[in-house]
């Protein structure tokens, strides 16, 4: 959802920065453990985002292109009507999700709708996050409000990730981003941010831990060591060639972009604090040094950090992320334990929530 171009196969061309992004902030602040999300509940964010992205048939909409759907707009929609204890909207997107993107061969879910096409499903591969969120938010819907059918769907949903999307190389187990286009002449490739620790912890407590916590402690081995650049950063897609042998994946933009800044928000709430030093001292060094710098340049757009601010005492001020549409700012929080002139740090990551334009 967060990636603001995907090259897989079948999935080539869609720019979701504006949408994907600004939920992560909610998102994450829903998953973490004993963290009540702000940004939920009646008359807040919850009601602003319904009336953005809503439609009334349950389908959750991307104006940024062409308003089409994706599994991963679905389930985040789900895991937030959760948190926000909307039944009625959970419900209303569950079953669309059902409807309309629940492949008929496997229980897994197409991962794009385009009602502006003929065919409004024209590519059956799914995206595998969005079937990891969908089937998690499915089984603790179902047991908070005892609908034991959306347990059976979940459970159907995982055990099809577990058969067909989790596989055995090199001595690990590794998460296929989509059932096609992701192995190729022994090598693997693998998406980072599709390392959803909280949703992995509550399967290997529903189904055992045989499958899903070599998964997650593998995932983390990966993003141990499987980071680039200056400040050794998480990358959107990542080529497994052998036993610890990673690269920038061939064929994709070789960046820690839209996708990759989803890797320390798990890792957080996942309680794997190790993964996110790197991205933290990434941050505290511009926020140290007062740069301006290009976060992502686009052939059409770019998105910057163009201001900084802060305090040397134990707060850093604004992180803003801004684009040609301008964005309503809402905040999240991630914690700097270093020093920067001798003063600790809470970065308060103000990002853009909902598009605005």
């Amino acid at each position: 959802m967060a990636a603001d171009t995907v090259h897989d196969t079948g999935r080539r061309g869609i720019d979701r920065r504006g949408f994907g992004f600004g939920l992560l902030v909610a998102f994450t602040a829903a998953c973490a453990p004993g963290r009540q999300s702000k940004a939920m509940g009646a008359g807040g964010d919850w009601d602003t985002f319904k009336a953005r992205f809503l439609d009334p048939s349950g389908r959750i909409v991307d104006p940024q292109n062409g308003g089409i759907s994706h599994s991963e707009g679905q389930s985040y929609g789900l895991v937030l009507a959760l948190e926000a204890e909307d039944r009625a909207t959970f419900e209303l997107i569950a079953d669309w999700t059902n409807d309309n993107l629940l492949r008929s061969d496997v229980a897994l879910h197409a991962w794009k709708y385009d009602p502006s096409s003929p065919d409004r499903v024209p590519d059956r591969n799914n995206a595998t996050d969005g079937d990891i969120l969908i089937a998690w938010a499915l089984e603790r819907a179902g047991r908070q409000w005892g609908r034991g059918e959306w347990r059976t769907r979940s459970a159907a949903i995982r055990a099809a990730i577990r058969q067909r999307l989790v596989v055995d190389r090199f001595g690990m187990k590794l998460l296929l981003p989509g059932l096609e286009g992701f192995q190729q002449n022994g090598r693997v490739i693998v998406n980072p941010s599709y390392f959803i620790w909280p949703a992995f912890r509550s399967f290997a407590e529903w189904d055992g831990p045989g499958v899903w916590q070599p998964l997650a402690d593998d995932a983390t081995a990966i993003l141990a060591q499987a980071r680039f650049g200056q400040y050794r950063l998480p990358a959107d897609w990542v080529e497994v060639a052998g036993p610890g042998q990673y690269a920038l994946a061939p064929g994709h933009d070789p960046r820690f972009g839209f996708d990759a800044i989803r890797v320390p928000l798990y890792a957080l709430a996942g309680h794997r604090t190790g993964l996110v030093q790197p991205v933290a001292d990434f941050f505290l060094d511009f926020a140290c040094h007062h740069r301006l710098v290009v976060f992502f340049k686009h052939a059409h757009d770019q998105f910057q950090l163009f201001q900084i601010r802060f305090d040397r005492g134990n707060h850093v001020g604004v992180l803003q992320l801004a684009g040609k549409l301008g964005a309503v700012m809402r905040h999240g929080l991630m914690h700097l334990p270093q020093t920067c002139g001798g003063g600790g740090f809470l970065l308060e990551a103000f990002e853009f929530l909902f598009p605005v334009g």
